[in-house]
């Protein structure tokens, strides 16, 4: 995968066309090209504007950061459907918000994940992944050289996640989030063979 803008405002579609165009070119003989993940824009209304005003045929699949204000449930559909309508997977090549170096707030912000899968996302890659042992906000793992790794609960989560619905499909939880509840009661559920996985965060 090559992710050809990463927030950068100045890469237009133009620009991303014209890699796709010229890529094959440069590389070595036996080297495959690279999927190209387009546009990683700081927010996802700012990736859903470029997806629009980009020819398709000219990046592989959709990907958004959410580092704007905007963590909706709202828009995050919106960004899957226009990543639909363009024929893309719906990634989050940056996902920010899921926070915490205590279990409570490891867990409540969880929100975040569930919200982008409920949604349609195909995609999750965290933010800072890897963090000092001490931990920070955004980081899975804490190392330290000398005291080896340690796993935050996001990292758990994450975990179990993946081992039980990658390379599955989500399925339908709307009666399960369309109540008076639904402001508090976040839930995504899969479908991978003939394990059928249900998470709740109420």
């Amino acid at each position: 995968y090559l992710d050809v803008i990463n927030e950068n405002q100045n890469v237009q579609p133009a620009d991303v066309a014209y890699v796709s165009t010229h890529l094959n070119a440069l590389l070595n003989p036996g080297v495959p090209r690279p999927l190209l993940v387009a546009p990683s824009a700081w927010s996802i209304a700012q990736s859903a504007t470029w997806i629009k005003s980009a020819d398709a045929n000219t990046f592989d699949i959709a990907s958004t950061h959410n580092s704007g204000g905007e963590n909706t449930y709202r828009i995050m559909s919106n960004f899957v459907a226009v990543a639909q309508a363009a024929g893309k997977e719906s990634w989050n090549t940056e996902l920010h918000s899921w926070v915490g170096t205590d279990i409570g707030s490891e867990v409540l912000t969880s929100s975040y994940l569930w919200d982008h899968l409920r949604a349609g996302f195909t995609g999750i890659d965290n933010w800072l992944f890897f963090g000092g042992y001490d931990g920070r906000d955004s980081s899975m793992l804490c190392c330290d050289k000398t005291k080896g790794v340690r796993t935050q609960v996001k990292y758990e989560i994450y975990k179990e996640m993946v081992n039980n619905a990658n390379g599955g499909y989500g399925l339908d939880v709307s009666g399960m989030t369309g109540t008076l509840l639904s402001n508090y009661l976040h839930a995504a559920a899969f479908m991978n063979g003939q394990t059928q996985t249900v998470w709740v965060l109420n």
